[in-house]
């Protein structure tokens, strides 16, 4: 992953073998995607297959609307930084009390990590825009989900609006399939401070529309209350820093402790993944 990770899972996950899948960037799967295609050509709604016989969804496409809406109600919620309670591997640890979303009853967990790299705006924009479709963070998982297991997973693109923002689903295989449609953003802009910034936000998405055409299926597990916002802030030609904001949806208390032992884990392994690319780039 380029930043993030799944939560642990279920038993009832089970892996099936799944087609190859190459490596390709959120663009290359667009210009690939039927999907992206339909939307082109205004479709009011389609079935969207998946390529192991997984059940198919009748999917209503986003409008720009709709998509700003969820992108712009995600980064309102985020709020400024809470208080420092120590660091984890290098990184500043900012946690937020364990919630319940009003609307879905779900429990969310959250934290924010902070940190500072030695690494230009350009080239981590570069590594993360560029980095494999395939390997970008499972917002959720299913409760025994484990690492390793990402050959259960698909996913595709269904909508693309510009260059910048994306509609996806992602679809984890087991004897219940565990999914959800979200919303990616990249975001490069100037701060209130005139500061050069790049923002990757991905959010589990919904529309009325959408909630309202699913049919309830005993085999078929809808997501929700989960997502991620990186943001890369340009201290000077080499140095960024970094703000990892890093929400789930969690069963137990328990549970969000062990996500934020594993949120904690993938940083660190981030950190050095950027130090890693900017010696190949400067190679």
């Amino acid at each position: 992953y380029f930043l993030g990770i799944a939560s642990k899972t279920p038993e009832s996950v089970v892996v099936v073998p799944k087609e190859k899948k190459i490596p390709q960037s959120v663009l290359d799967a667009s210009k690939k995607s039927r999907w992206v295609a339909y939307a082109r050509r205004e479709q009011y709604g389609w079935c969207v297959n998946f390529p192991n016989e997984e059940p198919s969804f009748f999917f209503y496409p986003f409008t720009r609307e709709e998509f700003d809406g969820v992108i712009k109600t995600t980064l309102a919620g985020l709020g400024t930084d809470p208080l420092v309670v120590g660091k984890i591997f290098g990184w500043n640890v900012h946690p937020a009390p364990l919630t319940r979303n009003a609307e879905t009853g779900s429990l969310v967990a959250h934290v924010r990590l902070t940190t500072r790299v030695k690494c230009s705006l350009k080239d981590a924009d570069a590594m993360v825009s560029s980095s494999d479709v395939n390997s970008w963070p499972l917002l959720t998982t299913p409760t025994a989900w484990r690492r390793g297991d990402e050959t259960s997973v698909s996913t595709q693109v269904l909508q693309q609006f510009d260059l910048n923002s994306h509609v996806l689903v992602t679809n984890i295989c087991g004897q219940v399939h565990f999914r959800y449609v979200h919303l990616d953003l990249r975001w490069p802009r100037e701060n209130e401070n005139g500061i050069r910034e790049v923002l990757y936000v991905a959010v589990v998405g919904d529309t009325e529309a959408n909630a309202q055409a699913r049919e309830s299926r005993t085999d078929v597990q809808w997501a929700r209350d989960s997502g991620y916002c990186i943001r890369f802030t340009e201290v000077n030609e080499t140095t960024i820093d970094v703000t990892y904001d890093r929400w789930s949806q969690s069963e137990s208390e328990n549970q969000a402790q062990e996500l934020f032992v594993d949120w904690a884990q993938v940083v660190c392994r981030w950190s050095q993944r950027a130090t890693s690319f900017k010696l190949i780039q400067s190679g």
